[in-house]
């Protein structure tokens, strides 16, 4: 099954989200509807929405509030993707121009604003627990990127140091994309807290796999550019891993700081060599094992299997 056969699942909800994201960013500035308009255009997978919809059927729920809520979630992705990429200076985003690259920085940051604010006046039409939600994520995704940004080029990062930051950046949104669809499905046969587990863990293997796209990827198949992460000083698990493994820790911190001509060739053979992307591979396959057993319960089996297999092909994913 490809994502594609996910969504068969969930296509008319989504075609409604489109409809509500689109509602939401008008505005009566022009500039700043063309590069809202702009932003939208560029689709993603629309895994949050995926999920937050896929958990709410699973019960009894008001279509049109499960289509706002999940409306909220995507919007709050695409204005943190749009604050990254002012921060990281990307140039690229899914395959085209990014935001601050077509129009300007100070574009971009009043753009993910605008998105952040209209995602709450959607939870608001939802009920309080949305915006509750809404306002968790928004203050755990910024702690997580201030986390990074404090710890760029930081030499003594530990693997629980990792863990507790892709949590923050990546993992928790995930977490409550399914935590939010269920907090709206009357007689789920999972707790909020159950929905929850299955997307913490789904989100720590989706960052793990992004972190070894960065490495493994083409700017082509990936939609920005790679090798980004080690050459701005985001040490990621592979990373992590070999300085703590390999026998040649001491020449590889000295080569992410000094990289000189070929020194980003060298690091990346030296993580060959510790194991490191294995590493890496095997700990974003058990935490998708772990995924799916928290979803073992679940009595639908053709809702179950989407979620399996969305599950999966956060790991096969090259893109």
């Amino acid at each position: 099954m490809s994502f594609n056969r996910i969504y068969q699942h969930v296509q008319h909800e989504l075609a409604e989200v489109e409809t509500e994201m689109q509602g939401a960013v008008s505005s009566l500035s022009p500039k700043l509807q063309e590069t809202a308009v702009y932003c939208l255009q560029a689709r993603g997978k629309r895994i949050r929405p995926t999920l937050a919809i896929l958990a709410a059927k699973l019960g009894r729920s008001e279509r049109s509030q499960v289509v706002k809520a999940a409306a909220a979630l995507e919007l709050i992705h695409l204005g943190s993707l749009v604050h990254d990429d002012i921060v990281d200076e990307a140039d690229a985003r899914r395959g085209q121009a990014s935001v601050n690259r077509r129009y300007s920085n100070q574009a971009a940051v009043l753009l993910g604003d605008f998105f952040f604010a209209r995602s709450l006046a959607l939870a608001k039409q939802v009920g309080v627990e949305a915006v509750g939600v809404i306002s968790d994520i928004i203050s755990t995704l910024v702690e997580g990127e201030m986390e990074q940004l404090n710890r760029s080029f930081d030499l003594t990062l530990t693997q629980q140091d990792y863990w507790e930051r892709i949590r923050r950046k990546t993992a928790h949104f995930l977490a409550e994309c399914c935590r939010l669809g269920a907090i709206y499905s009357e007689g789920n046969p999972l707790s909020p807290d159950d929905w929850h587990a299955f997307g913490l863990n789904l989100g720590l293997a989706f960052q793990v796999k992004d972190d070894l796209l960065d490495f493994m990827g083409s700017k082509e198949t990936v939609g920005k550019p790679t090798k980004h992460d080690l050459q701005c000083g985001i040490y990621t698990l592979p990373v992590i891993h070999a300085m703590e493994v390999s026998p040649n820790r001491e020449e590889i911190q000295l080569l992410i700081t000094n990289p000189g001509q070929d020194g980003w060739d060298r690091v990346i053979g030296y993580l060959h060599e510790a194991g490191s992307f294995q590493f890496a591979e095997q700990r974003a396959t058990d935490l998708i094992t772990e995924a799916k057993t928290r979803i073992n319960p679940l009595p639908d089996a053709e809702l179950k299997d989407a979620l399996v297999t969305l599950a999966d092909l956060v790991l096969s994913r090259i893109s």
